[in-house]
């Protein structure tokens, strides 16, 4: 089974986890969580919320030629396009800002390196070579930088800096456990960084230099990060999991300031983001998909189904929601996923692969 983004291996361990994860599973915990997340990651046909003739494309990954590969697809699902055609799992797409590049993942559950190609698949290039599982990559705003986590055991990573090209790697911190590096601005990184019994967030530079911690010891052990940062680089937006607390969403200023918890509710936070102009929070809580204002009023349901609904994002312009949705029910079948879209408010919601296969990790492009 590929544990990288496999939910069902969520669902099956859960009920054994609380039990024993104080005593043995301490460190197998947030290396699980964060496969989960990574993985994280059918109405019939109606109005095509996309405009004819939109030049937008999505890409994502599909098991549909037997193993995992990155395609690309006009963002009403027409014109899909082998992009990797390589016979390993490519996974986890992400567009370069000027959406000329894509940057992903390619290997199984021992080994991943990162990769990076042209947005038409030309130039494929490989990044790293270390034999461990490098993940959770990321383009700076300017796309001259990369940063990853390095995983070489369940509670064992490092986070590296490195040009596009795969040249001047810089590992900015010591063997630890941490997740979620995003850049803010072009000069600075923020992350997790998980101790036993707690969770913090840290700024530091990308030379390695001036780490400062943001928060004061979230002290609940099991809680993780998704950590976005607004596209004027001023806010914040995390979110908080612990096993025997509500999921939490929170903003806070860029440096640490004014934390504000946007949300309440159970169950768990499969994804979050902001809207290209900042105004908008998407994100999905136990299976359905949310929309909110970044001060945590207006909350708007969008799906309201017994489907599972989940890795919800913006399409590129932000009039649309791209997300996951898996339409077996009960939950039987966790690599049938479906790749849709809707309008801002949840309405014309359409399938765009519909297919026997697993499509996931839907990312628009940026505008060329």
């Amino acid at each position: 089974m590929n544990v990288l983004g496999t939910l069902g291996l969520w669902e099956r361990l859960y009920s054994n986890v609380k039990k024993v994860w104080r005593q043995k599973m301490k460190h197998f915990i947030p290396m699980l969580l964060f496969f989960f997340l990574m993985g994280i990651l059918n109405f019939p046909a109606c109005e095509n919320p996309v405009e004819p003739g939109s030049p937008a494309i999505i890409a994502f990954e599909t098991n549909r030629d037997g193993d995992y590969e990155i395609y690309k697809m006009d963002i009403d699902g027409n014109n899909p396009v082998n992009l990797t055609s390589y016979p390993a799992n490519d996974r986890y797409p992400v567009f370069s800002p000027n959406g000329e590049h894509i940057l992903f993942s390619r290997g199984d559950d021992s080994e991943c390196e990162l990769y990076i190609m042209d947005h038409n698949g030309d130039n494929c290039t490989r990044l790293t070579n270390n034999n461990v599982l490098d993940l959770e990559a990321r383009f700076s705003p300017d796309g001259s930088k990369i940063v990853y986590v390095s995983w070489f055991g369940y509670d064992s990573s490092t986070i590296t800096v490195m040009d596009s090209d795969g040249n001047n790697k810089t590992v900015l911190t010591e063997f630890g456990s941490y997740n979620s590096p995003i850049f803010v601005n072009n000069t600075g990184i923020i992350y997790a960084s998980s101790g036993e019994w707690y969770t913090n967030l840290f700024h530091i530079d990308i030379d390695g230099k001036h780490r400062t911690r943001l928060t004061d010891d979230y002290d609940y052990f099991g809680r993780f990060f998704i950590i976005r940062v607004s596209p004027d680089s001023k806010m914040i937006l995390f979110y908080l999991f612990s096993w025997e607390m509500a999921p939490d969403i929170y903003t806070m200023d860029i440096n640490g300031q004014n934390v504000k918890k946007l949300n309440s509710g159970e169950g768990w936070c499969q994804s979050v983001e902001f809207s290209p102009n900042g105004g908008k929070i998407l994100y999905a809580l136990s299976d359905e998909i949310y929309l909110m204002d970044i001060d945590g009023s207006h909350q708007l349901r969008l799906t309201n189904d017994d489907k599972r609904d989940f890795s919800a994002t913006f399409s590129a312009d932000g009039e649309n929601i791209i997300f996951v949705r898996n339409n077996d029910s009960p939950y039987n079948n966790e690599d049938k996923n479906e790749i849709y879209v809707m309008n801002i408010d949840g309405d014309s919601q359409v399938n765009l692969t519909n297919n026997n296969y697993d499509d996931n990790s839907p990312q628009s492009q940026p505008v060329r």
